[in-house]
């Protein structure tokens, strides 16, 4: 018998596993640095875990929640420290601008998701 499963936990994996790819390939093409390469494999790592989430696995579920930690803060650090190094040298202006605002959007997505998946509801959907 199939599980059924929610919204919640059809929407935060097929959105991760859209972002992993996008900053995954992203990281392939730079691939002359070897931290972009340790970024692909964790993209990598996070798409199976997003994978075994829709799959509604325990262990998708639990890795999910490890790697979404992670991959928000290396996400946050590596757009953050990019743009801070592209305006480096034209930098009269405070240190967060308006348009550094958007990098809530990953850190707000990642509490929500680690918030829904917790919740005693969904974690029956994973037994």
């Amino acid at each position: 018998m199939e599980k059924k499963r929610s919204i919640g936990v059809t929407l935060f994996p097929i959105l991760y596993i859209v972002f992993s790819f996008i900053f995954g390939m992203f990281s392939i093409s730079n691939v002359d640095m070897p931290v972009y390469l340790l970024f692909a494999l964790l993209c990598l790592a996070f798409i199976i875990a997003n994978i075994g989430v829709l799959l509604t696995r325990e262990w998708g579920r639990k890795l999910y929640l490890i790697f979404v930690w992670v991959y928000t803060a290396i996400v946050c650090y590596f757009w953050y420290g990019f743009t801070r190094v592209m305006a480096l040298p034209y930098s009269k202006y405070p240190l967060i601008q308006a348009q550094d605002l958007w990098i809530l959007l990953p850190i707000v997505l990642c509490v929500l998701s680690v918030i829904y998946f917790t919740r005693p509801k969904v974690k029956e959907q994973f037994r």
